[in-house]
């Protein structure tokens, strides 16, 4: 052991009242040397802050911390190091939009959250990244916008959707950023301007569209970037 340890030590145990610093410095070199004086005053001068940091390098000083009042962002820090912590974790304060990023990061925890709670933008959000947590989904939550932002990032979710909800603008967006839906969508939904829309940006889509709806302005936007349709036009 290096004498200045010993030193650091001794003067510790000899402490009556500590600084921030020394706080901090003792909880973060010497964890196991906590005594009642340490904690007294780690209560009244440390942050929230501070006690996230130390939990993450000594998981052990949970025990100690005032985990109450650690936020999301500050559970999604520790867990991420910590996953064994997450029985600590009390999700039922915690909003809608920060519970999503703490299931992204511990899907394990599902168990524990009312998922009531979330609207149709917090489970886009989750849904986004942790697709597998469709079957706790009430999908009726979520919007003709709700579902395309989340079509377009998880296409595999297509069976739990209503494409009779989307609309000509929705279905055209959708489509343009994820064609290999198409067999789920009403092409006769699509108005002119959007069905020009579509097929300037998908082309390969042209099999499932009624050329017979594009007016003439559309017929002319279309056929400037897709000019190979010009036998379409009756």
């Amino acid at each position: 052991m290096l004498a200045t340890e010993v030193l650091d030590r001794i003067s510790i145990i000899e402490k009556n009242e500590f600084t921030y610093q020394e706080i901090f410095k003792i909880l973060s070199n010497f964890p196991y040397m906590i005594d009642k004086q340490i904690i007294k005053d780690a209560a009244r001068r440390l942050w929230v802050s501070d006690w996230v940091k130390l939990v993450v390098l000594h998981r052990d000083l949970i025990s100690h911390a005032e985990s109450k009042k650690f936020s999301a962002d500050d559970w999604v820090e520790i867990l991420s190091v910590h996953p064994e912590l997450s029985y600590w974790c009390s999700l039922e304060k915690i909003c809608g939009e920060e519970v999503v990023e703490l299931l992204n990061v511990c899907p394990w925890m599902t168990s524990q959250y009312d998922f009531d709670k979330l609207d149709g933008c917090d489970w886009v959000e989750l849904l986004k990244k942790q697709p597998g947590l469709a079957e706790y989904c009430d999908f009726n939550k979520l919007t003709e916008y709700n579902w395309v932002k989340l079509l377009i990032n998880q296409p595999g979710l297509a069976e739990y959707c209503d494409f009779n909800k989307l609309n000509s603008g929705d279905l055209s967006f959708l489509l343009i950023n994820q064609p290999g839906l198409a067999k789920h969508c009403d092409f006769n939904k699509l108005n002119s301007g959007d069905l020009s829309f579509l097929l300037i940006n998908q082309p390969g889509l042209a099999e499932y569209c009624d050329f017979n709806k594009l007016n003439g302005y559309d017929w002319v936007k279309l056929l400037i970037v897709q000019p190979q349709f010009s036998n379409k036009k009756i």
